[in-house]
C-alpha cells in the first residue's frame, strides 16, 4: 500500500511554483484540486498544468524533480 498523497504532493507543487513565479499554474492547480469532480478529473488538470512546467528552465530543479515524480504517479494511475 503507497502512502504518497498526490493532492498533498500537488498542493506542495503549487507552494513552490508559486514563490518561483508561476503563480497562474499554481491556482489552477488548486482550482483542479479544491474544485474536480472526481479524482481522474483533478489527476487529468493536474497532469496538464505539470506537464506545461516540465521544459521550463525557470524552474527550480528540485521542484522539477517533484513534478516529474507527480506526473509519473499520476499516468499510472490512470491506466489503471
Amino acid at each position: 500500500m503507497s502512502t504518497y498523497d498526490a493532492y498533498a504532493e500537488a498542493r506542495e507543487i503549487a507552494k513552490r511554483i508559486d514563490l518561483e513565479g508561476f503563480s497562474d499554474h499554481a491556482e489552477k492547480m488548486r482550482n483542479a484540486i479544491d474544485h474536480g469532480q472526481s479524482g481522474t478529473e483533478i489527476f487529468m488538470q493536474l497532469r496538464f498544468y505539470l506537464t506545461q512546467l516540465q521544459d521550463n528552465i525557470g524552474i527550480d530543479p528540485a521542484t522539477l524533480d517533484r513534478i516529474n515524480t507527480l506526473v509519473g504517479k499520476i499516468n499510472v494511475a490512470l491506466a489503471r
